[in-house]
């Protein structure tokens, strides 16, 4: 004070000393102090929310629009709408708006919002009646300036299991967001915790022993020891505290040992910690972050129920953001989709892909995949040096791995799709790694989350994700044993399908195809190796044991191409085993029996499995090349040849026929009467086959004589049925193989069953309707137009029916188009049978 007595202090200081206090409900608001009180107890209030809320409160009753209070809480920042609703929402929850008839936040749509209880304004010292509070620590939760997809629930579970556990580790591979999860769920939870909530980020650190000193740092804690933990659980300890402790996988043993003491030395400070493994601390609880989600492979969908999955979400609003005016139209959702599932709905990885469309465009970025190091290059300039690229973002996992599991992550890259432990240890095991060892490692590898794991009853396989295969690919090519971990890779394959080639015997088709269907990848990864590689004795033998699944999975065009692949004449003269080359024929011949019903080159393929099997002394396959060649000649109406093989299948099998020779012999003759209008005789054969089957599982057989006969036998036997006048006897029949074909899952028997059975008795008995379904329903069938003819077959059917209709001119042009496409001969009795619908449809036309 001066002489007289008055006080000395600058005028602007003497201001200091009185503020607004703005009152509502039980609630005081303290502008200049940031203080929230509650019946005379502070609330703990993020700094966001405590801007907000004095917008309102200086309202008093009249609307703020969105963007007054963006600018209010973010100045400078620009933010998307759902992080002003975050902070809305957490308002609410810590004024209990809502409940007890209490109503204090209002929305007004489309503009933004206003307080409702009346506000009382008036002017005190701060001295008066409350004392200064304590220390504040830092509100320092960084801003979420994009808007989030595909967290809502793990947000929901977090705020669940928060108040129960006071340790939670969200762990996920490295770009999957957990990051981000881990702030949402810290702004959601803060006002519930006294002292608020700490971000802390291990991320720029190397040093382990450095982890306690970035904690006080943050709490902004002076330090005066080389030891920093006295000083930390001193402070902390009557703190009401959120620790996010993100990114701390390259220091795990320090953060779990910080985590440790602080759990045990302080009663309620909570941790929040990220990291690509769990820390196994005491006490904790692990969080595991999935992909967002992506649709199923072979789901197909318009944009508008694409976008119901966060993936998709992601992708079009970050391109949105890019572009501006991005909207998924129906042609672009395959190439999206595509897209999200081949980055395993990596959110990281999608921003990237996305900030390439403006230059690429989204059929581009699908092209770039192959390369996807280099495309996924140009992250944001701001963001960690770890998630700048997509390499970078592996990289870091892969640098924290030991040696010897950098060894097995690398060798593993060569596995496709799922594998079991077994597959691991063949791979990955040689002289410097035991098969013990390749089991460690895989588990460490899991708990990285560099491999995930799938345990379905006492069974776990493995799977390592796109982008991480891809890296691993490249460090195996830098290692210099690419080729080597390669062969042993196809030399697996070949042992595991040669294996499931001699336990077939007794199983469905839909049953095996079940069981094996999961290594098909690495099966195709392998043939393509060989076949890179020019290792032919090894391409063909793995071809030929492919044979089976590609035929049970109705990939009958790539059967045929790589068949085709290995029978090309070997440039070193060596000739193939006579028993694999008669292998590879019999599989093109069934190829070519699908794609082209018969002809030169199907026959040519049915007569060298034939003279192969006969060499070889192999019964089975002669068989199979008989009845190849029987069904070429049938399609074309050689009955003359048709009756000789017959009876040289019989020959063959000899008097002794297993069962199921039995009933393809007598299914055989059935036919054979049939089309020489012996139909009591036919119908007694094919009823016998039938009932023969019906006492077997179905399924059977699929790979021998091509379809499932059980479906054939059916429709055999629905066209004796007809001609005998018993067309609800032969409907039945009809029905028996729809079912069947569906049981077995085999889309070839359920093509024909359609093309052969349905199509043809329900127009039959005039039952257009289930005519008109049942040719849908061939035209759905993906299969059609990879499998030759069999469109065509389905616009035959149309066209009779257009005909049976009484639309003769329509049915005139549909068949006369349809029948180009089996006009050469190698399904002549069908092409006569159209013909003569042709002209039928040509009379009643007037024509």
């Amino acid at each position: 004070m001066d002489s007289t007595g008055q006080d000395s202090a600058p005028l602007e200081a003497r201001f200091e000393d009185v503020e607004e206090v703005f009152a509502f409900g039980d609630f005081q608001i303290f502008p200049s102090r940031r203080l929230l009180l509650e019946g005379g107890n502070r609330l703990a209030i993020g700094s966001r929310a405590f801007d907000i809320l004095t917008a309102l409160v200086r309202a008093a009753g009249s609307v703020v629009t969105k963007q007054e209070l963006v600018t209010q809480a973010w100045p400078g920042v620009f933010v998307q709408d759902g992080s002003l609703r975050v902070q809305i929402n957490g308002l609410r929850k810590l004024l209990r708006d809502g409940m007890d008839d209490r109503r204090f936040i209002v929305n007004d749509a489309g503009r933004g919002y206003s307080l409702a209880a009346p506000v009382a304004v008036r002017v005190e010292s701060n001295s008066k009646t409350i004392g200064r509070p304590p220390c504040f620590l830092p509100d320092n939760l960084p801003n979420i300036v994009t808007q989030v997809f595909g967290r809502d629930a793990s947000i929901q579970t977090l705020a669940v299991e928060m108040p129960k556990h006071r340790f939670i580790t969200i762990v996920g591979p490295g770009g999957i967001g957990k990051t981000t999860l881990a702030v949402l769920a810290a702004s959601t939870m803060r006002n519930t915790y006294g002292d608020g909530a700490l971000f802390v980020d291990l991320a720029p650190i190397n040093d382990p022993d450095l982890v306690p000193s970035v904690l006080a740092s943050a709490l902004g804690l002076a330090v005066k020891s080389e030891d920093p933990v006295p000083d930390l659980i001193g402070f902390l300890r009557d703190k009401h505290l959120l620790v996010v402790l993100d990114n701390c996988e390259h220091v795990i043993g320090a953060a779990a040992t910080l985590v440790d003491v602080i759990l045990s030395r302080t009663a309620q400070v909570q941790i929040l910690a990220t990291s690509r493994e769990p820390l196994c601390a005491r006490g904790e609880r692990v969080h595991h972050l999935d992909p967002l989600e992506t649709p199923a492979e072979n789901q197909i969908l318009g944009a508008e129920d694409a976008m119901r999955f966060s993936a998709v979400q992601l992708f079009v609003d970050r391109t949105d953001a890019a572009l501006g005016g991005f909207k998924l139209c129906d042609a672009d959702v395959s190439t999206v989709v595509g897209v999200c599932r081949r980055l395993d709905g990596m959110a990281l990885a999608i921003e990237l892909a996305t900030a390439r469309v403006g230059t690429l465009g989204v059929s581009g970025i699908a092209a770039g995949l192959e390369n996807r190091f280099q495309l996924l290059s140009k992250g944001l300039r701001t963001a960690p040096q770890r998630h700048r690229t997509l390499y970078a973002v592996f990289d870091w996992s892969y640098q924290l791995l030991k040696p010897a599991e950098q060894r097995v992550f690398r060798r593993l890259s060569v596995l496709a799709g799922r594998f079991p432990i077994e597959a691991a240890i063949a791979i990955a095991a040689d002289g410097e790694t035991s098969a013990n060892d390749v089991d460690e490692n895989v588990a460490t590898l899991v708990a990285a989350t560099l491999l995930t794991a799938e345990v379905t009853g006492q069974t776990a396989t493995y799977r390592l994700l796109d982008s991480a295969r891809a890296y691993g690919r490249e460090k195996l090519s830098e290692s210099g044993e690419a080729d080597q971990v390669s062969k042993r890779h196809a030399a697996f394959c070949l042992d595991y399908f040669l294996d499931a080639n001699d336990r077939s015997s007794g199983w469905s088709s839909m049953e095996w195809a079940r069981s094996h269907k999961p290594n098909l990848d690495n099966l195709r990864a392998a043939l393509d190796w060989c076949s890179a590689t020019n290792d032919l004795n090894l391409r063909d033998e793995l071809t030929a044991a492919a044979i089976p699944l590609l035929s049970h999975l109705s990939l009958i065009e790539e059967c045929r191409m790589r068949i085709q692949t290995a029978l090309t004449k070997r440039p070193d003269g060596n000739a193939r085993d006579e028993k694999c080359e008669m292998q590879l024929f019999a599989g093109l011949g069934m190829a070519l029996s699908y794609k082209r019903g018969g002809g030169q080159d199907t026959n040519s393929a049915w007569q060298r499995c034939l003279v192969n099997g006969e060499r070889v002394g192999d019964i089975d396959y002669q068989l199979r090349a008989i009845r190849g060649l029987w069904t070429s000649s049938f399609n074309i109406g050689d009955m003359e040849n048709v009756q000789r093989l017959g009876r040289q299948f019989d020959d063959v099998a000899g008097p002794t026929m297993s069962s199921e020779n039995a009933l393809m012999s007598r299914r055989m003759r059935g036919m054979q009467l049939f089309y020489h209008g012996r139909i009591t005789e036919a119908r007694n054969d094919l009823q016998s086959v039938f009932d023969g089957y019906a006492k077997q599982k179905p399924g059977l057989d699929v790979l021998r004589f091509q379809f499932d006969q059980t479906v054939i036998a059916c429709v055999n036997l629905s066209k004796v049925l007809w001609l005998q006048g018993l067309p609800l006897q032969a409907t039945e029949m009809v029905i028996k193989s729809l079912n069947t074909a569906k049981l077995v899952n085999h889309d070839l028997s359920l093509i024909y069953t359609l093309a052969f059975g349905a199509c043809r008795i329900s127009i039959n008995t005039g039952d257009f309707a289930a005519a008109e379904k049942y040719i849908e329903d061939l035209f759905q069938c993906e299969l059609v137009d990879r499998a030759g003819p069999w469109k065509y077959f389905g616009q035959c059917w149309k066209g009779v029916l257009l005909s049976k209709q009484g639309r003769a001119d329509n049915a005139v042009e549909v068949l006369k188009d349809a029948l180009t496409g089996i006009r050469d001969g190698s399904f002549g009795m069908h092409h006569t049978r159209f013909l003569a619908e042709l002209a039928f449809a040509l009379a009643c036309a007037g024509r």
